[in-house]
């Protein structure tokens, strides 16, 4: 008799139900990947485009103006703006309930425009291209009616250029579509399910396993997030969401970046930390498109501390479409 108690408890436990996805909540919010799993059998294809914009300068946590810098330094030249307008596609299959595996591939466009010190005008260079792809396996260590925990692995891949040029000169490291080599990206994520509220927490890490082919390595990265989600009604429910994101300093550098040319060609002038918030919906409109969900995410830094002079960022805005089935 105790043995049958235990094996149905632990049954219980460990069961899977389709409870936690069918809930409008039951997807972290849109900015946060490797949130959730599938159920055996389950596929799942989304898009999310990122729009993604940084303005000024910042040393520490100092504002530095463009005629500061030239006064201070002997730089050529300052980022005044950044833009990136970022596509995802993805698809996510689970040939068990307790494994899922993902494919997502990122298509970026970046624009950034440059005060020239000695011309006295503004330059814009604009790169585009596919970036790193990245291939991730899920587990589900367990999942109940309320609540999940799951561990993801992924392999970012070279396949972004480091090559972009303008004018016949390479573009400094941001504006490089990929990283070069290959990267790890842990994550564990765990989140709860009551009545009309969840949340949720997940640390995750981007990890550069070796130097690329100009003898550079960019820098990991730490990532913590905590969100809760409020279900409005059945088909919306609202988030919110914490962001800490930490990212080391670039090992090595690309010899052919003129380090008098700008600070965002000095590979030591990448790494700080950045804490945001982010509000967001989730909206599933089961009645009339089921198996479909749409979301969005705006977000803005509340403190930011860099090493050297880069660039702050201004706003975050995701737009997301997910759609899933059983086959």
């Amino acid at each position: 008799m105790q043995k049958l108690l235990i094996f149905v408890f632990l049954t219980y436990c460990f069961q899977s139900f389709a409870h936690i996805n069918s809930r409008t909540d039951g997807h972290a919010p849109i900015g946060v990947m490797a949130d959730h799993s599938h159920k055996a059998g389950e596929w799942m294809v989304s898009y999310r485009v990122m729009d993604m914009s940084m303005e000024g300068l910042q040393d520490g946590t100092d504002d530095i103006s463009t005629e500061e810098l030239f006064d201070q330094t002997n730089f050529m030249m300052s980022p005044e703006k950044m833009k990136m307008i970022m596509h995802m596609a993805g698809i996510m299959y689970a040939p068990s309930d307790e494994w899922t595996f993902m494919v997502m591939l990122p298509y970026a466009e970046k624009s950034m425009d440059m005060s020239r010190k000695m011309q006295g005008d503004t330059l814009t260079s604009e790169v585009s291209g596919i970036g790193d792809i990245t291939v991730s396996a899920m587990r589900t260590f367990f999942e109940t009616e309320d609540e999940r925990f799951l561990a993801a692995l992924g392999l970012s891949l070279p396949t972004g250029s480091i090559d972009e040029e303008v004018n016949g000169n390479r573009v400094a490291y941001p504006m490089q579509s990929g990283a070069g080599t290959f990267r790890f990206k842990p994550s564990v994520t765990y989140s709860k399910y009551l009545e009309e509220f969840s949340y949720g927490a997940q640390a995750s890490m981007n990890l550069g396993v070796n130097k690329n082919k100009y003898g550079y390595k960019k820098g990991d990265e730490i990532i913590l997030n905590l969100w809760g989600a409020y279900l409005i009604n059945d088909d919306v429910s609202a988030s919110l969401r914490l962001e800490h994101r930490h990212r080391g300093a670039i090992s090595g550098e690309d010899e052919e970046l003129n380090r008098m040319m700008s600070p965002g060609n000095i590979a030591e002038n990448h790494s700080g930390n950045r804490q945001s918030i982010y509000a967001g919906m989730n909206y599933m409109p089961k009645e009339i498109l089921p198996g479909h969900r749409f979301a969005f995410e705006v977000g803005i830094p509340f403190r930011q501390d860099v090493n050297g002079p880069q660039m702050k960022n201004k706003y975050v805005f995701v737009l997301g479409w997910q759609k899933s089935w059983k086959e």
